[in-house]
C-alpha cells in the first residue's frame, strides 16, 4: 500500500486566492454567491453566482499562455501552484514524477483542461 502525504494547500475561490482569505472567509460566514450585475452576464437565465472576484490570469502567466489557458484552468494552476509551493519541494531531492496535486473545481471542464495543465507544466513552468 502506497502512502499519501497532503503537504500544501492551494486555493482560488469566491472567499479569497489564498488559504488564509479563503479560510477566514469561511470561519466568518460570508458566501461567495453574490448577485451577477455586470452586463457580461445579462443574457444568463440566473442571477447568481459565485465569482472569483479580482482575479488576473496575467498577473500568474504570461500573456500568451493566460490567453492560452480555460479561466478554470487558470484558477486550477494557481491554486496548485500554492500546494506545491506550501509543501516547500523546491530544495531538490524530490523527483517531480513523484508528486501529484489534487483539484476539485465546480466550474467543471476538466476534460479539456488536462491537456492544457499538461502542457503548462511540461513547457511553461518550473514548478519544482
Amino acid at each position: 500500500m502506497e502512502r499519501v502525504v497532503v503537504t500544501g494547500l492551494g486555493v482560488a475561490s469566491p472567499l479569497g486566492c489564498t488559504v488564509a482569505d479563503f479560510w477566514n472567509g469561511l470561519l466568518d460566514g460570508r458566501s461567495g454567491v453574490v448577485a451577477l450585475e455586470s452586463p457580461e452576464f445579462a443574457g444568463l437565465r440566473t442571477r447568481i453566482g459565485a465569482r472569483v472576484a479580482g482575479f488576473d490570469g496575467e498577473a500568474h502567466f504570461d500573456r500568451r499562455a493566460a490567453r492560452r489557458l480555460s479561466y478554470s484552468s487558470q484558477l486550477a494552476l494557481v491554486a496548485a501552484t500554492q500546494a506545491v509551493s506550501a509543501a516547500c519541494l523546491s530544495g531538490g531531492g524530490v523527483d517531480p514524477v513523484e508528486v501529484g496535486v489534487i483539484v476539485g473545481s465546480s466550474i467543471g471542464g476538466f476534460s479539456a483542461s488536462d491537456p492544457a495543465f499538461r502542457e503548462y507544466y511540461l513547457h511553461a513552468a518550473a514548478v519544482l
